[in-house]
């Protein structure tokens, strides 16, 4: 799964930190808090896994970001323009089925929504 990721969007971070900072935050005025938070959280693991190779539930993340490519209409730059660009992919939806469909994350979804 963390290739999947790795594959697509490892050349489109840069080697500048600087850079690469802004890239994992973009601006996010346009969006209301609940919304920001969510695409904070997201950004902080993708580069978790990305650069530092620690984040956090890969599945989770994959079926994240396939579904903001796919499915968000919302208009990102950074690294959320280079989901929409890298992740769309003639079989991404099929992906992203197989992803939900997946065990651990169905159970994990079905905790959080029971609250626990």
């Amino acid at each position: 799964m963390k290739d999947r990721l790795v594959r697509r969007l490892q050349s489109e971070i840069s080697i500048i930190v600087d850079d690469q900072k802004a890239w994992f935050a973009p601006y996010l005025g346009g969006v209301d808090r609940k919304s920001g938070d969510y695409y904070r959280k997201l950004a902080q693991n993708l580069k978790r896994t990305l650069v530092f190779n620690n984040g956090l539930s890969l599945i989770g993340l994959l079926q994240s970001c396939l579904d903001y490519a796919l499915n968000d209409t919302t208009k990102i730059g950074g690294m959320f323009e280079a989901l929409k660009t890298q992740l769309r992919f003639q079989s991404g939806r099929k992906v992203l089925e197989t992803v939900r469909e997946h065990p651990t994350f169905a159970k994990t979804v079905r905790r959080v929504r029971m609250g626990g």
